[in-house]
């Protein structure tokens, strides 16, 4: 069926036409399908087009369709057509009708669906875990080959991708888009749940899924899952131990970039970000303005499970593990597990002995900086913490937390053993000895072991006493 006759391109109706190609003339474009009856409309064109191909095409005619062919036809009628050709006019290779109509690849384990062949075969390695690209730098491996050449440039320190307001480079096109949105303030990609905008695309995916509740990213060792790679890549350090990321003014090592950064800033000391409401000063924004919270009273993420809203996000997570059970931090001495890295890493040091932390002031020591800070604040008498109920001040915000439970009554900490309930965590630990019968303080000069910290104190107070 000839394309220039009139009579044949009448039955060519219904929007843009997928067919199979045949070798044609420059001015000669025939179509192999029969078109429907006779009758009036419009032809938008003809779109063929190669996928990107990350991997090998399956036969060597595929490597040559790498062309657009679009040809637009005018407004027909019976009587006679006007035809334009506009793109290239190279001669097409033999294509099969499931290439031209693209077939969906599905995958099987999730359920997502490809339209080219290349990108489902590298989906397909979120699921088996499989990263055939080598970097010969330093032997970390990836999935896809653009996030090796994305990494490579981390060794040769290539920034290819210029921004021409302010002159700062980029590895990555995308980053680059991001931080010109700083200069036009520009967030095309909006929320259509509740409005909130993004620079990126990317942006915007991560967040739809805190309304959606879709967590794509599943741990093998342990089966948690994740809303986005960077956050299970994360979790993996905490089986793996892994802390590739070092200091080199010390040899401290990080299991995350960002980490490493953040401590760097510790070595300058400088805290350039201060409250305006009670003067405290931070090393990092979003530092102040998770404190900002505390003054403002604002507790943006919510537990599904109970109701109960939190002002930092990894408060909610602590939270989440008291309805999971879950403890993935376990003492490799002792096989005792834990909620949070940082109660892991204070148990270690009963272990040690070790309290590197030491008071200017009166000397004493500690085996956390958290507990130094705190300890600090006797000596200087600051009580940053202020309910706004009734004035009282605290030296700690979980002082202040559960004073505040004084006010509204609430005891979120039950005892699953005999249903009493408390409003601070620390209550509860402490009932919870009376059941197990657990007595973790250990006098070092007696042996003698106590279930709660200040009995241990007092009873230190017996040893002083024969000594003088």
């Amino acid at each position: 069926m000839k394309v220039s006759d009139p009579a044949n391109i009448a039955k060519m109706e219904g929007g843009r036409w997928t067919v199979d190609l045949v070798r044609l003339s420059p001015t000669t474009f025939e179509c192999s399908l029969p078109g429907p009856s006779e009758r009036s409309g419009d032809i938008w064109g003809i779109l063929t087009e190669d996928e990107p191909s990350e991997v090998a095409p399956e036969r060597p005619e595929e490597q040559k369709i790498q062309q657009k062919l679009w040809v637009q036809f005018g407004t027909y009628g019976k009587e006679g057509t006007q035809m334009q050709k506009v793109g290239r006019e190279s001669p097409a290779p033999q294509v099969n009708e499931n290439q031209i109509h693209r077939e969906k690849h599905e995958c099987t384990v999730c359920g997502k669906r490809f339209p080219y062949r290349s990108t489902f075969i590298s989906h397909r390695r979120v699921h088996s875990g499989e990263k055939p690209y080598k970097c010969w730098e330093c032997g970390k491996i990836f999935r896809r080959r653009d996030y090796l050449n994305l990494h490579q440039r981390t060794h040769t320190g290539e920034k290819p991708y210029k921004c021409w307001e302010c002159g700062k480079s980029f590895r990555q096109s995308s980053h680059l888009t991001s931080h010109e949105g700083t200069h036009t303030g520009d967030k095309p990609h909006k929320c259509w749940e509740c409005g909130k905008s993004f620079r990126q695309s990317g942006g915007l995916t991560l967040h739809q899924r805190t309304h959606t509740g879709e967590k794509p990213h599943q741990c093998f060792e342990c089966g948690k899952s994740f809303r986005n790679s960077s956050s299970l890549s994360r979790h993996h350090a905490i089986h793996t131990g892994d802390k590739p990321y070092e200091c080199l003014k010390h040899g401290k090592s990080f299991p995350q970039r960002s980490i490493l950064t953040k401590h760097k800033i510790t070595h300058a000391g400088e805290k350039p970000y201060k409250c305006l409401d009670c003067g405290e000063s931070f090393r990092y924004s979003d530092s102040l303005t998770k404190h900002h919270r505390i003054h403002t009273g604002d507790k943006p993420y919510e537990c599904l499970e109970c109701g109960k809203s939190f002002s930092r996000k990894d408060s909610l997570t602590l939270h989440e593990r008291s309805h999971t059970g879950e403890k993935p931090y376990k003492c490799l001495e002792c096989d005792k597990s834990f909620i949070r890295s940082s109660h892991l890493s204070r148990h270690k040091r009963t272990h040690t002995g070790d309290k590197p932390y030491k008071c200017c002031e009166c000397g004493m020591s500690f085996s956390d900086s958290g507990t130094l800070t705190k300890h600090h604040r006797t000596h200087t008498g600051e009580k940053p913490y202020k309910c706004l109920e009734c004035g009282k001040s605290f030296y700690q915000s979980r002082q202040l937390t559960s004073h505040q439970r004084t006010h509204t009554g609430d005891k979120p900490y039950r005892c699953w053993e005999c249903g009493k309930s408390f409003s601070d965590s620390g209550h509860l630990t402490r009932h919870k000895r009376t059941h197990t019968g657990d007595k973790p303080y250990r006098c070092f000069e007696c042996g003698m072991s106590f279930s709660h910290s200040e009995t241990l104190t007092k009873h230190h107070r017996t040893h002083m006493g024969k000594t003088l």
